[in-house]
């Protein structure tokens, strides 16, 4: 074969080699966002006591309703956790920190509404309990805000979270999700000024300020007693706390929005402040477009599940009515089929 043959082969060699890498590399990345959107869109079922059908159709009562287009459910978790979130790692798989502050805010686009559901932290639920390594030992009953506390990074806890709460509220989808540590509180609160709340109960054995009935403009230390207190406060139970953090976030989401609407680009400045301190599903990007969305939307009032508190055992049990929940449901993401 001549010298020109051999060049032409070998150039003809070259350009299929490098086709044959593009192509790979586009199958990968076909292949990682539809494993990306198979994760995002997963449907939790456990053969759990709450037996339904795959989210996007239910029947309850004998009706059939239907997932409703336009449907974003976001959860927020507050962790009980000092320190930086993405970067602390745990000892063993089971110390993460427990969720105390878990809400459900479902956006819906269609009708520019947006809803949050209050759940209590000690709500007994199935959850995915995990050993010292990491191993699953199985789906146990138990406290709602231990979910959060087994997994070896912040993603799995908050995963594994999201399942729980997912799978609690009949499977629903939940397409992102957000953590926090208690941690990022103060220089929130700071960043935005400060949040003036009126007083829900009297805190003034721990601040003389926070006296029932009193409007207060809490700076960060005193918003962190007024949200996180439970024990030293009220009756000591988190059902009293419910009370205040839903108190809390109201005026909270009311000053972040008024001034969103004057200056959206705050946002990213806030953001800076508490980066450290928290986890995020997707990129800030995204979330910084969920929240435009919403801050125009109509917000109704918080929704708060009812049902009936044990304090006879060690640590206490909220048992959630499981009738009034999945009619709360229906409402937030579903319509009757036609």
């Amino acid at each position: 074969m001549s010298i020109s043959r051999r060049l032409i082969l070998v150039i003809v060699l070259a350009v299929v080699a490098v086709f044959l890498i593009i192509f790979c590399i586009m199958r990968y990345v076909e292949y990682k966002q539809a494993m990306d959107f198979n994760e995002q869109n997963t449907t939790y079922n456990w053969n759990s006591m709450i037996q339904e059908q795959a989210y996007k159709n239910r029947t309850v009562d004998g009706v059939d309703y239907t997932y409703r287009p336009g449907i974003i459910n976001v959860l927020l978790l507050g962790i009980d956790r000092e320190g930086e979130l993405a970067k602390s790692t745990p000892n063993t798989a089971r110390e993460g920190g427990q969720c105390d502050a878990i809400y459900l805010m479902t956006l819906d686009k269609i009708n520019g509404t947006m809803n949050i559901l209050q759940i209590d932290r000690d709500t007994m639920t199935e959850i995915n309990v995990l050993g010292p390594t990491g191993d699953s030992l199985g789906i146990q009953v138990d406290h709602l805000c231990l979910s959060h506390a087994y997994g070896k990074t912040e993603k799995e806890r908050c995963v594994n979270a999201r399942d729980a709460v997912s799978n609690l509220l009949g499977n629903i989808r939940i397409d992102y999700y957000a953590s926090m540590s208690i941690a990022a509180l103060t220089p929130l609160v700071e960043a935005v000024g400060g949040v003036t709340v009126t007083c829900v109960s009297d805190l003034t054995d721990l601040d003389p300020d926070l006296k029932e009935g009193a409007t207060v403009t809490l700076d960060g230390p005193k918003a962190e007693i007024y949200v996180r207190s439970r024990r030293s406060a009220d009756d000591g139970t988190n059902k009293s706390r419910l009370i205040r953090q839903k108190s809390f976030l109201n005026a909270l989401l009311d000053e972040i929005f008024k001034k969103l609407r004057n200056d959206f680009t705050d946002a990213t400045r806030w953001y800076d402040s508490i980066q450290p301190y928290t986890y995020l599903s997707t990129s800030f990007e995204n979330f910084l477009s969920i929240f435009e969305m919403a801050i125009n939307y109509t917000r109704a009032d918080m929704i708060t599940p009812v049902g009936t508190y044990d304090y006879s055992k060690t640590y206490a049990e909220f048992h959630i009515d499981e009738e009034n929940l999945t009619q709360t449901v229906l409402r937030l993401c579903y319509q009757k089929s036609k």
